[in-house]
C-alpha cells in the first residue's frame, strides 16, 4: 500500500503542479491508506507522524475522505477483511460476524432426545431427573425441555414437560402424565 500509493503520488506530481517535495506521494500515501484500509484518520495520522508535514493536513483529510467514501461506495469488503471472507467468515461493515455463517447446524443441534415409556412412574423418572440435576450429570436429560412419551409399539403416545416431570412427588407410582399428542 505505500509503495502503491507514494508511486500513484509521484506519477501525479508530473501533471500538477510543485507544491513541496513529496507533497502528492504524502497525499497520495494518506488517500491509498484511508481508502484500502478503510480508515481515513489511520492514513492521515500515520502520514503526518511520519513526515510531520503539517500544512498537508487539509489536503489528506480531503484526500484519505474522498478515497474513503469511494472504497466504501464501490466495494463489499476492504482489503483487510478480503482474506477472512475467502475463508468463510463473512464479515458486515460493522465488523462482526454473522453466527448462523460461522456455525454448522451439526455443531448446534442437540444430542439426541431423551424418550420415556408409558408403564414408568412419574415419580421414577422424577427422581432420575433430580438425581441427574445433583451429579452434575444433567446434560442430555434436562438440556431438553419436551419428554416424548412412547407406549408399548415405540410410537407417540405423547410429550411430557421438565417442569411437570421435575414438580411431580417421587413416592409417585402412578404413570407419567403425558400431553396426548394431536
Amino acid at each position: 500500500m505505500f509503495m502503491v500509493g507514494g508511486a500513484l503520488g509521484a506519477a501525479e506530481a508530473l501533471v500538477f503542479p510543485h507544491v513541496s517535495p513529496g507533497f502528492c506521494a504524502l497525499v497520495s500515501l494518506t488517500g491509498v491508506l484511508g481508502g484500502v484500509m478503510r480508515s481515513p484518520l489511520t492514513g492521515i495520522v500515520f502520514c503526518l507522524e511520519l513526515t510531520h508535514e503539517v500544512k498537508a493536513v487539509i489536503p489528506m483529510v480531503i484526500t484519505a475522505s474522498a478515497a474513503y467514501l469511494l472504497s466504501v461506495v464501490l466495494l463489499k469488503r476492504s482489503v483487510l477483511t478480503e482474506k477472512l471472507a475467502r475463508r468463510g467468515l463473512h464479515l458486515t461493515r460493522e465488523y462482526s460476524v454473522d453466527p448462523l455463517e460461522v456455525h454448522l447446524v451439526r455443531q448446534l443441534e442437540t444430542p439426541a432426545g431423551v424418550t420415556f415409556a408409558a408403564d414408568r412412574a412419574a415419580g421414577e423418572v422424577t427422581a432420575l431427573l433430580r438425581a441427574a440435576h445433583e451429579s452434575g450429570d444433567a446434560e442430555g436429560l434436562l438440556a431438553q425441555r419436551l419428554y416424548p412419551v412412547l407406549d408399548a409399539d415405540g410410537g407417540l403416545a405423547g410429550v411430557v414437560t421438565r417442569g411437570t416431570l421435575v414438580h411431580a412427588d417421587p413416592a409417585d407410582a402412578s404413570r407419567i402424565p403425558p400431553v396426548r399428542s394431536s
